[in-house]
């Protein structure tokens, strides 16, 4: 039986060393769009060099681009994880198409169909610099 991944808890910084909240009561200012999906264990590879390199330099010419993580497990299991500075933000990118078009680009590696779901951080420590660690370090 394949097992349920319907709570996803990650951390995550908006930039090196700022707290998502920096006062309790302000809104939430760091939201995620949750892709899950399988791939063929074959593909995994491949699905996660697409990622980096297909995927993340599109996603970061979006306005309220946080960051993006791509999850993967042995079995072909993937999450793809998109941070945005608003829930609008992440919705305007499938209005314009991207996030579709990012879909289509795994269609031959993805087996059944995937979908979506759209988280907002409540938490957000460990992880720190944000948009700078998509910089290539060499």
């Amino acid at each position: 039986m394949k097992p349920s991944l319907r709570r996803v808890s990650f951390n995550a910084s908006v930039q090196h060393g700022q707290d998502v909240f920096p006062a309790r009561n302000r809104r939430f200012v760091l939201h995620a769009r949750v892709t899950f999906a399988q791939v063929k264990p074959e593909d995994i590879e491949d699905s996660a060099r697409l990622f980096g390199e297909g995927i993340i330099p599109a996603a970061r010419a979006e306005e309220g681009f946080r960051g993006a993580l791509f999850l993967v497990r042995d079995d072909g299991t993937v999450m793809a994880i998109d941070l945005a500075d608003s829930l609008d933000h992440l919705r305007a990118n499938e209005k314009h198409g991207l996030y579709q078009a990012a879909v289509a680009k795994f269609r031959s590696r993805i087996v059944g169909h995937p979908h979506r779901e759209f988280f907002r951080v409540a938490v957000s420590k460990g992880i720190q610099g944000g948009v700078e660690l998509l910089e290539d370090a060499s």
